[in-house]
This record gives C-alpha cells, structure tokens and sequence, in this order.
C-alpha cells in the first residue's frame, strides 16, 4: 500500500508529494514506524488540526529525537488506557511549544 503525503508550498515553493513506498527504507521511517498514525493525527491532518505555528516535520523530529515522548503513542492506541495515562499526552504538546532548544 502507497500512502501519499502532501507538503504545501508556501512563497515561492511548489506543493510536493511524498510517497510512503519512497520513505519507506529512510531512518526517520524505520524509527517512527509505530507512531505514524498518532504523529499524523497530532500534527494535523485531513481530519484534526495541526498546531498552530507548528510543522508536522517539527512534531515528527521533536518525537524522533525525544525517548521520553516515544512511549505516548501507544497510550493513546491502547483502548484500556487510563485517563491519567492519556493526560500524559500533554508532555508531547508542551515540549512542541518549549522555547527551549534542548529535547527531553
């Protein structure tokens, strides 16, 4: 199966097309493979918004390079979560907004 993904194009750049097929073998895929659908909804997609001011490129680094934040995917794809595991789910949101330059 083929997913495709759009890139807008702001200014002077052109929108872009992204094939899952040609993502496939890329570190960034292998890594976040698990997460893809939680990073596709918390980023915004056809159905959720994304934040604002925020790219998805930024949510999928800050997850990538953050292990702290890799276990709160799958909280939030097992049906038997707690609410106190979800709200969890808020340290991805902070750190998406956090000044600082250093990622948990």
């Amino acid at each position: 199966m083929d997913i495709l993904m759009l890139k807008e194009g702001k200014g002077k750049f052109k929108d872009r097309f992204y094939s899952s097929k040609d993502l496939r073998n890329s570190k960034l895929m292998i890594e976040c493979k698990k997460s893809i659908l939680f990073l596709h909804t918390i980023s915004g997609c056809d159905t959720t918004l994304g934040f604002y001011g925020k790219r998805k490129l930024q949510a999928v680094q800050l997850f990538n390079h953050s292990k702290y934040l890799q276990d709160i995917p799958e909280i939030f794809n097992n049906p038997k979560s707690t609410y106190t595991e979800i709200e969890r789910g808020e340290r991805f949101i902070i750190k998406l907004y956090s000044n600082t330059k250093k990622v948990a």
